[in-house]
């Protein structure tokens, strides 16, 4: 008798063992107590990646415009309507956006229109200024010696500007640019120079024939 009690007994405690087993491997999706530990490391990582501690790239590229000597010549007495010079050169090579010409007079400095401070490049790809604080220092990093086509310089070198290495004013400026004849002068830069020659190099008499400097904005 004692012995079937015990066998009683041993049955019952297999019994309640084998129910805590079950209990216990419900999957979370069927109510169970226990989370499988491989299956919360998962979700605790694709919390991660949609936290705030991601970090964006830090390295963002310089925004850039381009800067071309026009591939036409002009004489002193080239007018007012520079900026539609560069224009019309820029859009016949191609050559998208605003285009303004690199010219003082004294109702306005070129520091005074190219205001955009941002990386300026050749039409070939090579720097000019890192921005507009190293365009107006004085040195560029490269001559401005392609055209709007990236052709060369032609058959001269100079450039009507009237402009300071600073951006200011320079004189003469053939009347504001509106004579061309012998004992009028103008002030222009050699293109084929980096230093404070690139824009404002020497007055040559305003009947020579010059290029301009254009530069995208």
């Amino acid at each position: 008798m004692r012995a079937w009690f015990l066998l009683g007994v041993l049955a019952a405690a297999t019994a309640c063992g084998k129910l805590l087993e079950d209990d216990t491997a419900v999957s979370p999706d069927g109510g169970g107590g226990t989370v499988d530990a491989s299956s919360s490391d998962a979700a605790s990582g694709d919390a991660s990646t949609d936290g705030a501690s991601v970090d964006a790239p830090s390295d963002v590229a310089p925004e850039k415009r381009l800067v071309f000597l026009t591939s036409a010549i002009f004489q002193g007495d080239f007018g007012s309507d520079w900026d539609t010079k560069c224009q019309t050169a820029a859009l016949g090579a191609g050559l998208g956006g605003k285009w303004l010409a690199w010219v003082s007079t004294s109702a306005g400095r070129a520091a005074d229109r190219i205001v955009l401070d941002v990386e300026y490049r050749t039409v070939d790809g090579r720097l000019v200024a890192s921005g507009r604080a190293d365009l107006l220092s004085g040195d560029i990093a490269t001559p401005i010696d392609r055209t709007e086509t990236d052709g060369g310089l032609g058959g001269t070198p100079y450039v009507w500007t009237g402009t300071a290495a600073d951006g200011g004013l320079a004189t003469p400026t053939c009347q504001d640019w509106s004579m061309n004849v012998d004992g009028t002068n103008g002030t222009v830069g050699d293109a084929r120079t980096a230093d404070a020659h690139w824009t404002n190099d020497v007055a040559p008499m305003c009947s020579i024939y010059a290029h301009l400097y254009c530069f995208q904005q």
